[in-house]
């Protein structure tokens, strides 16, 4: 049975793809959508304390941008954990998703950015 944690694990997971592909295609609106929900479905890990489950989708082989965003709000609980993701994503993958993950740490590293 399902726990209401994997179900927002896996609601996670789909807006994480999604927003990768609208950011690809250009879709400012979708993409921003697809920020939003991220970012509410992370405040309710973070609620019920399941936060650090995000690691589960940083290192199952997921998408690109499934890893990019469980890495940005892995900063919140685990920072060196969240920085070692983006680090792995910034220089093994290339095109947009590896700028996402660069930008991302220096804005995290210069104190600019609160996940």
């Amino acid at each position: 049975m399902q726990t209401r944690e994997d179900k927002i694990l896996e609601e996670f997971k789909l807006n994480a793809v999604a927003h990768g592909e609208v950011t690809w295609n250009g879709d400012y609106k979708k993409a921003n959508k697809a920020h939003d929900k991220l970012l509410k479905l992370s405040n309710k890990l973070e609620e019920s304390g399941q936060l650090g489950r995000l690691v589960e989708l940083a290192t199952d082989g997921s998408d690109a941008y499934v890893r990019l965003w469980s890495g940005v709000f892995l900063l919140r609980c685990n920072p060196d954990l969240g920085k070692k993701i983006l680090s792995e994503i910034a220089w093994q993958e290339n095109g947009l998703v590896a700028t996402d993950a660069r930008i991302t740490l220096e804005e995290y590293e210069a104190g600019r950015l609160n996940p």
